[in-house]
C-alpha cells in the first residue's frame, strides 16, 4: 500500500505501491492510482518535493511537529536536470535494480521508475569509484583528472 499522511508540514509518500501492476480488491493498475496523486503533489504551491529523503523522526504533538529528514545527494544539478534520461544511455556502469527487487540491472544513473515525479534522475554511488578500487595505487582518478583540467 501507499502510504501517503500529511504531518504539520511533512507529506509522506511511498511504499511498494508503485512496484506492483495490479492491486487487490479491485484489480485497478497500481500506477494509475498513484500517478495523479504524485502530479497533484508535484503541482501543489506548498509542497516541496524532497527526492532521495527519508523521515528519520517526528516529535512533538498535534499542531506542532518536528520533522527531522535524512537526505542523500543524487550528484546532480536538478536545475540542468531535464529527465530526459539521456546520460543514461551513456553511462557504462550497471547496477542491480532496487525497484525490480535486484531480478535485473540498471544503469548507475537513473530514475527510480519511469512514471516518478519529479522526473529527474540520481546518480547511485558505492563506497569508491570503480576506477579508484582497480587502480593498484588506489588514486581518485575522477579527482585526478579534475585536478588535471
Amino acid at each position: 500500500m501507499t502510504e501517503s499522511s500529511t504531518v504539520g508540514a511533512v507529506l509522506v509518500v511511498g511504499g511498494a505501491m508503485a512496484q506492483l501492476d495490479k492491486t487487490f480488491p479491485s484489480n485497478d493498475c497500481a500506477m494509475c492510482i498513484l500517478a495523479p496523486r504524485l502530479v497533484a503533489v508535484g503541482r501543489h504551491l506548498n509542497i516541496e518535493i524532497l527526492t532521495n529523503t527519508e523521515l528519520v523522526a517526528l516529535d512533538g504533538e498535534a499542531g506542532s511537529f518536528r520533522a527531522r529528514l535524512r537526505r542523500r545527494s543524487a550528484f546532480i544539478d536538478p536545475a540542468k536536470c531535464t529527465g530526459c534520461s539521456e546520460c543514461a544511455l551513456i553511462c557504462p556502469v550497471e547496477l542491480p535494480n532496487e525497484f525490480n527487487l535486484g531480478l535485473n540491472l540498471r544503469k548507475a544513473i537513473s530514475r527510480r521508475y519511469s512514471q516518478a515525479v519529479p522526473a529527474q534522475s540520481a546518480i547511485s554511488k558505492n563506497e569508491r569509484p570503480p576506477c579508484q578500487c582497480a587502480c593498484a595505487a588506489g588514486t581518485n582518478v575522477q579527482g585526478y583528472v579534475a585536478l588535471i583540467s
